[in-house]
């Protein structure tokens, strides 16, 4: 009797699927073969001398060979979101453009985590940014970069779109004008910074670019979509109040959800997303006749919101 077990490590290979390097190439697929050791024990003894035992071998074929894996590829837009830049300068604008092309491209394998300030790098004048209108510390001042915040909640909205897990994400301070509430993500060099993950099984790929003809920024994420699940993104917006004068509105508090549909239409589930708390500017909100006072008196620091569920 040949020693079989010696004999099967020495050709059993497990199947492996075709796959996407870090170089960004797809690797080919490997096809599986093994034999049955039990039968081939059984073949043998069952052999008359001199004769010839044949031992069938197994042939296992991978899920996804190089061919399938390159049709698969980046064949599906899973999430998308827009938005408008009417009335920016041209210095807002130039940034919006800037940080959109360090999006526009990019592959990030299964696993891989995106962080905008890393993608995006520090705004400074040597790498092109200009200085805009931005809110810092709950206030609107002149910074270089402003704008960016845009392309950063462009993408934050994709990703919810696409259903990728988001790692790290921050409200604005005040709602801004270009996102409903709980869609928007602010950035700021080092924190806050936005981070997702592509927990899919496939790689995917960021589109971002900026319509100069309807004044658009539009930023999609491109993939392979498995499952057909669709998301509807929703907000609850309740009103938050001044702890001294009860009917002074000062802000809003915001939860949003997102309601799951499969391939045909048909409701799944509703999953918790976000949380969030936008103030009102200080020229917005109604006081008392006779009372001095302004948002910074009227609230505590705003914490920072969960992280998305999915």
């Amino acid at each position: 009797m040949p020693n079989l077990e010696d004999i099967y490590s020495q050709i059993a290979v497990e199947p492996v699927n075709a796959w996407y390097s870090e170089t960004f190439e797809v690797m080919p697929e490997v096809v599986g073969v093994s034999f049955d050791l039990e039968q081939a024990a059984q073949i043998w003894q069952a052999a008359a001398i001199g004769e010839q035992a044949v031992v069938p071998l197994i042939i296992t074929q991978p899920q996804y060979t190089a061919e399938q894996l390159r049709s698969l590829l980046f064949r599906d837009l899973l999430g998308a979101q827009i938005t408008f830049y009417y009335g920016s300068t041209a210095e807002r604008i130039n940034n919006i453009r800037l940080a959109a092309s360090k999006l526009d491209g990019l592959v990030l394998l299964p696993g891989q985590t995106f962080s905008y300030n890393d993608v995006v790098g520090q705004r400074t004048v040597e790498a092109g940014f200009q200085v805009a209108k931005a809110y810092s510390d709950g206030q609107e001042v002149d910074e270089l970069g402003g704008g960016i915040c845009q392309v950063s909640s462009t993408l934050y909205g994709a990703t919810l779109y696409a259903r990728l897990k988001i790692v790290s994400r921050q409200n604005h301070y005040f709602k801004v004008g270009y996102l409903d509430y709980g869609l928007d993500a602010t950035v700021s060099w080092r924190q806050p910074d936005f981070k997702f993950r592509n927990d899919k099984d496939f790689p995917i790929k960021l589109a971002a670019y900026l319509n100069e003809d309807d004044q658009s920024l539009v930023v999609e994420v491109w993939g392979t979509d498995m499952d057909g699940i669709k998301v509807k993104l929703y907000s609850q917006v309740e009103p938050i109040y001044d702890s001294e004068y009860w009917d002074v509105q000062i802000g809003n508090s915001v939860k949003t959800f997102g309601d799951l549909y499969d391939a045909n239409g048909d409701y799944l589930d509703t999953t918790y997303i976000n949380s969030g708390i936008y103030y009102f500017h200080d020229e917005d909100i109604e006081w008392p006749d006779g009372v001095e006072k302004h948002l910074s008196d009227a609230f505590a620091p705003q914490e920072k919101t969960d992280p998305y569920a999915f």
